[in-house]
């Protein structure tokens, strides 16, 4: 079981920019959008999974979950960023596995 709140996927949408924006820390404690030096909503106040895997609200953010898209927070990465980091570990072990099944078939 994941929690939302430790995902990569996290974010918000920032209105001014049109570009997803993976949460920081203080709006994965409380849901809160980040905001800027003036105090003003930077994104919209919805909380989303950049992959659309789960319905978000900002109270189930710590709950455990069943994700099969869950991947670990870095900070300082961006939600493609951590795509790529999935997409590769998925890739490593689909490789694997066909190397796996490739030695098998030859070692009947």
């Amino acid at each position: 079981m994941v929690k939302c709140s430790t995902c990569g996927y996290l974010g918000f949408w920032n209105r001014e920019t049109q570009l997803f924006i993976v949460a920081p820390k203080v709006s994965r404690q409380d849901g809160s959008p980040p905001r800027n030096l003036n105090g003003n909503c930077l994104c919209d106040p919805t909380l989303l999974c950049a992959v659309g895997a789960a319905d978000l609200q900002p109270t189930a953010l710590n709950d455990d979950r069943d994700c099969s898209r869950f991947i670990t927070w870095i900070p300082g990465l961006s939600a493609k960023d951590h795509f790529d980091v999935d997409f590769l570990a998925r890739q490593r072990e689909e490789a694997r596995l066909n190397e796996e099944a490739r030695k098998a078939w030859l070692d009947r």
